[in-house]
């Protein structure tokens, strides 16, 4: 067991002691697996000293949530370095090892995206490379895209990651063995890389802008949920025929503001309708992502020039219950848009 740290914690003393209980000779070894001239020793040691080295699991990763906006040099060299120079050196150290298997823990997240984890995907993306190129030198690779698992490792730890992703999936997450199941049949089949998750994608396709693209065409072909979530879908029209002004109103402010919680992974509660959508959090990709979302949910064909001047959750559902009105016309919106990209165009723009 390799690590920058080593087993220093009560913890990973526990699961050490464990192992070796199990049977296991489990030797603990520290070194930054970044920085070759730390992590080289170790595996001179191992040719020394231990039997030979027939397999290699690299699940090094840091997480340092933002928007993309908000990231510098340092944010990104944080989340990249453990598995782009990670990855890297331990390919460069074991290449001419006749190893059985190389396996790189790279995440579902370079399938889906999320938001604020920019720099997480960029990450996970280069392990699936490198294990393309080593299948391509004849090399041994394995990269597993992992869903949310539920209990062991980081989002074990932390209750509020593991809740949102959850909730972005539709699933309760995958528990450890079930993964090492099918990590063990991955090893089999000789894949490259595999994505590994549960999901519902009816849940998913609601909140993901990018649901309908041809990567995805099997999901949407073979989704049995489909055709319900379709007919769930109100009409924001028959809505406002139904009920009463203020009974309309509460019911399209709910909706907005789960869309809203949905893309920024806040509770319904901490969504300030006062406040406008990028005070909140939200960057202009995800103001299209909302626009889809509340436009399919909704039934009805909302300009997205309704948006350019990023409104708060009030305004937002104003604009939607007047657009819904009979002989609402768009003249107003697209009188805000044209002296909003004109005001951008003379001082800096707003947003993204």
């Amino acid at each position: 067991l390799l690590g920058r740290s080593g087993a220093n914690t009560a913890e990973a003393r526990s699961e050490v002691e464990n192992l070796k209980n199990m049977g296991a000779d489990v030797h603990v070894l520290q070194a930054d697996v970044t920085d070759m001239s730390s992590v080289a020793p170790v595996f001179d040691r191992i040719d020394r000293e231990l039997p030979p080295l027939r397999g290699l699991v690299h699940s090094a990763m840091v997480v340092d949530d933002s928007l993309v906006r908000n990231l510098d040099g340092k944010r990104m060299h944080r989340v990249l370095s453990p598995k782009l120079l990670g990855s890297w050196n331990l390919h460069v150290l074991t290449r001419e090892k006749d190893l059985d298997f190389f396996i790189l823990y790279s995440s579902a997240t370079t399938s889906f995206g999320n938001p604020g984890l920019g720099n997480y995907v960029a990450a996970n993306a280069y392990l699936e490379s490198l294990a393309r190129m080593r299948r391509a030198d004849g090399l041994p690779a394995t990269a597993v895209s992992w869903g949310p698992v539920s209990d062991s490792g980081y989002l074990a730890r932390n209750d509020a990651a593991l809740n949102a992703l959850t909730a972005f999936m539709g699933s309760s997450g995958l528990t450890t063995k079930q993964g090492f199941k099918v990590l063990e049949r991955l090893l089999e089949s000789k894949l490259d890389c595999s994505a590994v998750l549960e999901f519902d994608w009816s849940v998913i396709r609601r909140t993901l802008p990018t649901a309908s693209l041809q990567r995805f065409a099997i999901f949407n072909k073979e989704s049995t949920s489909d055709d319900k979530v379709e007919q769930s879908q109100s009409s924001i029209k028959q809505i406002i025929e139904q009920l009463p002004p203020d009974e309309a109103r509460a019911v399209v402010t709910e909706i907005v503001t789960q869309v809203i919680g949905e893309i920024l992974r806040l509770s319904p509660d901490q969504v300030d309708h006062d406040l406008s959508i990028v005070d909140l959090g939200m960057d202009s990709l995800m103001a299209i992502e909302m626009h889809m979302s509340i436009t399919s949910r909704l039934g009805i064909d909302l300009p997205v020039m309704g948006l350019a001047d990023l409104p708060t959750v009030s305004q937002l559902v104003d604009k939607i219950l007047r657009h819904a009105q009979p002989n609402a016309t768009d003249a107003t919106e697209e009188k805000d848009f044209i002296e909003n990209q004109n005001a951008a165009a003379a001082g800096g723009g707003v947003g993204d």
